[in-house]
């Protein structure tokens, strides 16, 4: 008899959730989707479009060509997949905020001249759209389309999201190599020529001279920033430049091909030869600070070889200061038992050390020369503790070793080692 009372109330449990699901869940959801559905301008999958007329601030035409999109007006060129499928993406989540009406007047609206008008066709079926005036809030803009009859108003940001020019839309990429593809690279620049390779171990190294300590992540970087090149302009051809005779060249060397890259360098411009673009391009001159000049720009001069993250603990003295300590527990830095507020700064201060390149090696610091101040760090690995004294002069010492650094570097780690210092004593200096 219990049996029979469970198993009724069992049954009757599962009408109510289903119920529940049903008329409080699911009709909601579909409701919410149906209004949802009817509160887009288009109706339309993405992947229908195939054809695009922006009339804005440039008259652009777009079409589909396989799975890639051409733009076929003002010039025939490839366009930026990316940017597209963004400008798809906005047309189709494009939405009406609030219904004006049939109105007479389009010019009362700003409609009768648009400052945006766009062409779309999807198949055989082809759809128009415009955009009119802001409203007096400055926060929707008034909108006609040929999917619905009267006035209506969509967000005023919209016309930034669609009105793309030619530049926005076309196809910057001025290298099609991956980085992580490249294997070897050839710069020749006046009387340098700089072959590096990658060596079995994945390190880059310089071809002819394996004891060259080269700076890793200097030429991973250069790499990465020529496989992603972009065009800021696209001039064609440039005055005074001389095609055979660049100022910069540079070959990508991958597995399967090469590519060379070849650069003019005219004062305020630079330019470069692409295969995906006709005639010269212009790019942005700060690729010029990562492309080395000589040896010395890729030679790794970092003397102070420990591991950040392995650094259980720091004893810091600045100028005549008691020596204070820091210690790591859980990745975290404390003074004492109590937790230090601004981790970053301890974090600065390893990094700096990380990153000091000496100028010069010497014998010994020269006599009569004070110091500044002395770091000594503690690794999990135990090899024993790092002393690392810095000198008046950027002169530094760091066990039986000498040197003379670079003086930007030398300020950064003072910088820090002050920073460092201040928290550990509670005073606060001056920079």
């Amino acid at each position: 008899m219990k049996f029979k009372r469970v198993a009724l109330y069992i049954v009757i449990l599962g009408v109510l959730l289903g119920y529940y699901y049903y008329y409080e869940v699911h009709i909601p959801s579909k409701q919410r989707a149906l209004k949802e559905k009817a509160s887009r301008v288009f109706s339309l999958d993405k992947d229908e479009i195939g054809y695009i007329e922006i009339k804005g601030e440039e008259h652009v035409v777009l079409k589909k060509k396989g799975a890639d999109w051409i733009i076929v007006k003002p010039l025939s060129t490839k366009a930026d997949k990316a940017t597209v499928e963004n400008l798809l993406a906005s047309l189709v989540r494009l939405k009406v905020e609030r219904t004006i009406g049939i109105q007479k007047d389009k010019a009362a609206f700003g409609l009768n001249k648009p400052v945006l008008s766009i062409v779309i066709r999807a198949g055989q079926k082809e759809f128009r759209f415009a955009l009119g005036d802001k409203t007096p809030t400055s926060m929707y803009r008034y909108a006609i389309t040929s999917t619905r009859k009267g006035i209506f108003l969509v967000d005023a940001y919209e016309k930034e999201s669609l009105d793309k020019g030619l530049y926005a839309l076309r196809y910057k990429r001025v290298v099609e190599i991956e980085p992580g593809d490249v294997i070897g690279l050839k710069i020749e620049r006046k009387q340098v020529s700089l072959d590096i390779k990658k060596g079995k171990d994945g390190l880059w190294i310089l071809s002819g001279n394996k004891s060259f300590k080269v700076k890793q992540e200097k030429i991973s970087s250069l790499v990465r920033r020529l496989c992603l090149l972009e065009a800021k302009a696209f001039p064609g051809h440039a005055k005074g430049v001389d095609l055979a005779r660049p100022d910069i060249r540079i070959s990508l060397y991958t597995g399967k091909k090469s590519r060379e890259l070849r650069f003019w360098d005219r004062s305020s411009h630079l330019y470069m030869l692409s295969k995906y673009h006709k005639g010269l391009v212009e790019l942005s001159r700060d690729i010029l600070d990562d492309i080395p000049k000589g040896q010395k720009d890729i030679q790794d001069r970092t003397f102070l070889h420990f591991v950040r993250d392995d650094t259980k603990s720091i004893s810091l003295s600045y100028k005549s200061r008691k020596e204070g300590v820091l210690v790591k527990k859980d990745d975290s830095w404390f003074n004492a038992d109590k937790k230090v507020e601004d981790q970053w700064k301890v974090d600065e201060l390893l990094m700096s050390l990380e990153d000091l390149e000496y100028k010069r090696i010497l014998d010994e610091i020269p006599t009569g020369v004070q110091p500044v101040c002395t770091i000594k760090l503690n690794t999990v690995h135990e090899r024993g503790t790092m002393v690392i004294t810095f000198y008046k002069g950027d002169y530094v010492s760091c066990g039986n070793s000498s040197y003379l650094v670079e003086k930007a570097g030398a300020k950064r780690c003072l910088d820090a080692a002050k920073d460092v210092n201040a928290m550990l004593d509670g005073h606060k200096e001056k920079k």
